[in-house]
C-alpha cells in the first residue's frame, strides 16, 4: 500500500481512502480496519459508497476504543544519558521539569538511564541537561516511539 489507502476492486477513491481518513482523524495508528461491502455500491453511487466505508471505518474504531481493544498512544522522542553519580542530583530535576518518562536503567560505574519525552520538550530537554551539568552529561537521542499515553 502506498499510504494511500486500498480499495480493493471498489471505485477509485471509495474505499480505501475514506476508511485511511477515518483512521487517522481519531488518531488510530498501526493498526488494520477491514470493511467488507454486502450490497448497495451500484446503488449508492461512489459518493454514498464513499460515506459508507467512511462511517463503517468510524464505527469499528469507536467499539474498539469502548472496548478496550485499541490503546491510546502518543509519540515520544527516546534518549540515552549516561552520567557520574554526583550529578544524579542536577538529572532528577531537569527529569522531573521536563516530565520524561524512565523506561530502563542502569548502575553501575556509571548511571545509565534511557527516557522518553514529548517531542515538542525534545529540544528543551537536551539543553537543560547540558546547563544543568556543564555538559558533562553524555546524551543521545534514540529516536522517535508511541508509547501509552
Amino acid at each position: 500500500m502506498d499510504g494511500k489507502g486500498f480499495d480493493a476492486g471498489e471505485p477509485a477513491g471509495t474505499a480505501g481512502r475514506p476508511i485511511l481518513g477515518s483512521m487517522e482523524r481519531a488518531g488510530v495508528v498501526q493498526a488494520v480496519c477491514v470493511v467488507s461491502r454486502w450490497f448497495g455500491g451500484v446503488k449508492l453511487g461512489t459518493g454514498g459508497l464513499a460515506r459508507a466505508y467512511g462511517e463503517a471505518a468510524r464505527a469499528a474504531h469507536r467499539e474498539a476504543r469502548a472496548d478496550g481493544a485499541l490503546a491510546a498512544v502518543r509519540e515520544r522522542i527516546a534518549f540515552g544519558i549516561e552520567f557520574e553519580y554526583p550529578l544524579s542530583g542536577a538529572v532528577m530535576r531537569v527529569i522531573a521539569r521536563s516530565a520524561a518518562r524512565e523506561t530502563s536503567a542502569r548502575y553501575g560505574e556509571r548511571v545509565a538511564l534511557e527516557l522518553s519525552v514529548s517531542p515538542q520538550r525534545a529540544d528543551a530537554f537536551r539543553q537543560a541537561i547540558g546547563e544543568a551539568t556543564a555538559g558533562a552529561v553524555t546524551v543521545e537521542e534514540l529516536g522517535s516511539r508511541l508509547e501509552s499515553a
